[in-house]
């Protein structure tokens, strides 16, 4: 499946779940805490997975668009945990250091969760990959820290 497909497939999945969360809030709020933390918690897991898409810069400023809606919702709500801001902190990270890699080694990093299960020979995207996935669960939990 191309990008595009991927995206709004993707796309249409999160925003039926993101509709479906404030129906939550009425039944439970502990339900409600738990279907927003495993919201930005997937579309964290679904931008380290799924790498390509945060290579065009369109779709790049739609998952922005997307996770700056995600933790403005959160914040609204009063739902500050450090997923709220997971998939805000990785694209953060993401294209100023993919910019940086492309230029210091001349192509494009392969950013996966499986490159971290696999014995590779390209140290570098380990590397990219360890970075894309511990800074912003550091950073998130910093502004979690700060906002409450």
């Amino acid at each position: 499946m191309n990008v595009v497909k991927r995206f709004k497939v993707i796309f249409f999945i999160g925003l039926g779940l993101f509709m479906i969360s404030p129906i939550t809030y009425f039944i439970d709020i502990e339900i409600f805490f738990w279907a927003n933390f495993f919201l930005g918690y997937g579309l964290w897991s679904w931008l380290i997975y799924d790498y390509k898409i945060l290579q065009s810069n369109r779709h790049y400023v739609y998952c922005l668009l997307i996770t700056i809606a995600f933790g403005g919702y959160c914040l609204l709500l009063k739902q500050i945990n450090f997923s709220a801001f997971l998939p805000l902190m990785l694209l953060l990270i993401q294209r100023p250091s993919r910019l940086i890699y492309k230029v210091l080694l001349n192509r494009e990093p392969v950013s996966s969760v499986f490159t971290l299960y696999r014995f590779t020979k390209i140290w570098s995207d380990l590397v990219y990959t360890v970075i894309l996935i511990v800074v912003p669960f550091i950073l998130s939990f910093i502004v979690e820290y700060l906002l409450k």
